[in-house]
């Protein structure tokens, strides 16, 4: 599972900006965990952003353990490194 399609697939959810802090890992060889940040438009229901980030890691990628942090945009945020995708 590559980072950036996870990236670019949670960033296509309505209000959200930017996913950052993104870790995935295998807790047995059929669960997979992961958390990640994800930064929402301020006036984002926050709740259903966490709501649609669920529903897209279970059905797409059958992603069921995760930690999901929801933050609102700030403008400093555009030059955040932990934004950027990992170099391959």
């Amino acid at each position: 599972m590559a980072y950036d399609l996870v990236v670019n697939d949670l960033c296509k959810i309505p209000n959200v900006k930017k996913a950052h802090n993104l870790h995935i890992w295998c807790l047995t060889m059929e669960k997979i965990a992961l958390s990640v940040h994800l930064v929402a438009e301020n006036n984002a229901d926050t709740q259903q952003v966490l709501r649609d980030a669920n529903n897209l890691l279970r059905t797409k990628y059958k992603i069921e353990k995760t930690t999901i942090q929801v933050e609102y945009f700030m403008e400093s945020m555009n030059d955040c490194n932990q934004c950027k995708l990992p170099v391959n």
